[in-house]
């Protein structure tokens, strides 16, 4: 029987035990400040505030997109109106393709990076000792006596004296440098 009391007193003690400490923390939530750490929940004054410092990020990144279209449209505008440059020693420089009209016999010696399409008429490659013409089209490289293939882009990797030896009066499109002699 003592041992009876004694389990009931010690269940009825841890029992009231955790009701007290449940009631404890209960209790505490409803005394947390609001907009403190310990509140879980947002206040207006927070959203209002984060939502600001958004549309200050926002307006920023705006006007530095804003100047940079207005610096890229310069320069396309500046590309766009610019046309063939030709210097004293008889060099074009042409920024977008243009239509050059060569004649049998001349000879047409690219620039580095040069962009050629043979559009009509014949002519045959004129290598250099680093390797021929490009043919992106083909795929191959063209060596020095082959015909370049008409409507194949043409690449010119350097400036070392690759170019064209004109056999038939043919139009060409040329974006670069280039001379013809």
């Amino acid at each position: 029987m003592i041992k009876k009391g004694i389990n009931k007193k010690i269940f009825i003690s841890v029992a009231a035990i955790i009701l007290i400490v449940s009631f404890s923390i209960i209790s505490g939530a409803g005394f947390m400040n609001p907009g403190s750490e310990e509140d879980p929940l947002i206040t207006l004054s927070y959203v209002e505030k984060r939502i600001e410092q958004i549309k200050s990020y926002i307006d920023q990144n705006f006007e530095t997109i804003n100047n940079d279209s207005k610096d890229l449209k310069a320069k396309v505008d500046q590309l766009s109106s610019g046309s063939n440059n030709i210097n004293t020693s008889g060099e074009v420089t042409s920024e977008k393709f243009q239509v050059v009209v060569a004649e049998a016999g001349n000879t047409i010696v690219f620039g580095e990076s040069a962009e050629v399409i043979w559009r009509s008429g014949k002519a045959t490659a004129i290598a250099s000792e680093n390797g021929g013409l490009s043919d992106v089209t083909g795929g191959v490289d063209l060596p020095t006596g082959e015909e370049i293939p008409l409507n194949h882009l043409l690449i010119i990797p350097r400036n070392d004296g690759r170019g064209a030896a004109v056999t038939v009066k043919s139009y060409v499109m040329i974006k670069g440098v280039y001379t013809i002699q």
